[in-house]
């Protein structure tokens, strides 16, 4: 089994962050210290790995579709006399209507392939497009249409405009568009290739970017090693051979309809509606522990509507209650996702599964079922989790059930301290043990004897 290790330095407010993750591995500190920061960076740097090949697909694919909506703008201002299009195309013996808007290319054609397959098929349309538009092109060049108005369009094409009447079709742009337009298809291949081959990091910080839409600062300081190698070796990012996805849940409320423009979200319900795998016999008994403790389950209820593929609803264990999870306590929906993502085959010893206080809306009882089921997926499923918490029943439950289970040996829990500048903080391990975070809690208890009167401990 692999294990792995994630250490941030000297960003925002963590000062030294040195975690490591074998088994399950526990966060604690106050509001701000930095444990969404780690579990994001896990995240990114996990599916940054992962997902590299697939990016620097996507990047090839808009590379040349952003080349060919320029000139697609173009088109529509050639178009305002279409006559002379029924020659050219009479001449190369083509319909006249082949032409397809890149617009409608990616939106029908590509469908979100941003992938090696996806981008032949880009490659494949591209030459289809540049043929096409050199057949317009010179069609309206030919055309009656003014000096004033060809000029513009060239110019805009950034082709030399600088031509006298009938001099134009001796000066050739539509050459000159084939010339660019083939530069731009070669340099765009060339940097694929290198891309694929070098897998530079920086572009692991334009990943985030673009499919998180996260303008977060680069960390300086930051690496994960895999069985004590580093993935980030210089300036190349490595493949990951032990994981095959992180999965980070930051609240239940992600399962609402309404919950769109969180990328985490929308990854989080994509692999609640998408099944990967079989479970086995293991992952069939976590499943029945999960729906003894809901008392039902969650089901996929197709629609009639060709327009809605269906949605989730929570059945009692009898069916005499069906409703929608929009319409589920939030503490119902912290265990609809683990038995959605165990049924799906997403949770297993490839999975790395990022957890932030999702004990916030459990009752105490659900709080230690919650983390018996946290113990019981990395044994016997072999998840390697982070949890983020504040709360003392959780971190108590981890640690003795663990114990009973025979895996305090990779459980681990860590502290933020206060660091030497204020408002930062230095994670400091604890190995498995929980004193020190029990002191950190019974703050709270002091405060309120200070606030308030008695209180019971």
């Amino acid at each position: 089994m692999n294990s792995y290790r994630f250490r941030l330095n000297n960003y925002h407010a963590i000062s030294t962050a040195d975690i490591a993750i074998d088994g399950l591995t526990v966060l604690s500190g106050i509001n701000g210290c930095g444990k969404s920061t780690i579990s994001r960076w896990l995240y990114y740097l996990v599916n940054g790995s992962l997902r590299y090949e697939d990016f620097v697909y996507k990047r090839y694919i808009k590379t040349l579709l952003s080349f060919c909506r320029k000139y697609d703008r173009a088109r529509l201002e050639m178009n305002f006399d279409d006559k002379y299009n029924y020659a050219i195309h009479i001449k190369n013996g083509t319909e006249k209507n082949t032409y397809q808007s890149p617009l409608i290319f990616q939106r029908v054609e590509l469908k979100n392939r941003y992938n090696e397959e996806g981008a032949e098929l880009t490659t494949e349309y591209y030459t289809k497009f540049v043929d096409d538009f050199s057949n317009r092109l010179e069609g309206f060049l030919a055309g009656e249409i003014p000096d004033t108005t060809k000029k513009r369009v060239l110019r805009y094409l950034n082709i030399n405009a600088d031509f006298d009447g009938n001099d134009i079709l001796q000066y050739s742009p539509v050459n000159d568009f084939r010339e660019v337009s083939e530069n731009v298809l070669q340099n765009a291949l060339q940097q694929r290739t290198l891309d694929l081959k070098k897998r530079p990091k920086p572009l692991l910080f334009e990943f985030v970017r673009d499919v998180y839409e996260d303008e977060i600062e680069e960390p300086t300081d930051m690496d994960l090693t895999e069985d004590g190698v580093s993935i980030i070796e210089g300036d190349r990012l490595a493949v990951l051979l032990g994981l095959r996805r992180a999965i980070y849940v930051d609240t239940p409320l992600a399962l609402r309809a309404d919950a769109t423009g969180n990328r985490f979200w929308e990854e989080l319900k994509n692999y609640m509606d998408t099944k990967i795998a079989d479970i086995d016999i293991e992952g069939k008994k976590l499943l029945r522990r999960v729906k003894d403790t809901l008392q039902g389950e969650v089901r996929f209820v197709k629609s009639d509507s060709p327009f809605d593929t269906g949605e989730l609803h929570f059945f009692s264990a009898d069916n005499s209650v069906e409703i929608g999870i929009d319409d589920t306590a939030t503490g119902f929906k912290t265990f609809i996702y683990l038995q959605r993502l165990i049924e799906n085959g997403h949770l297993d010893e490839e999975t790395l599964f990022l957890l932030d206080e999702p004990e916030v809306h459990l009752h105490p009882q659900w709080i230690v079922e919650y983390a018996k089921l946290l113990v019981l997926l990395h044994k016997k499923l072999g998840v390697k989790i982070v949890l983020a918490t504040h709360n003392p029943d959780m971190v108590a439950a981890i640690q003795s059930i663990a114990e009973r289970e025979m895996i305090l040996d990779r459980t681990h829990f860590y502290i933020a301290e206060p660091g030497q500048n204020q408002g930062t903080f230095m994670f400091k391990d604890l190995g498995s043990g929980i004193e020190e975070i029990f002191s950190s809690f019974n703050i709270a208890l002091e405060r309120i004897a200070m606030y308030g009167g008695s209180y019971i401990r």
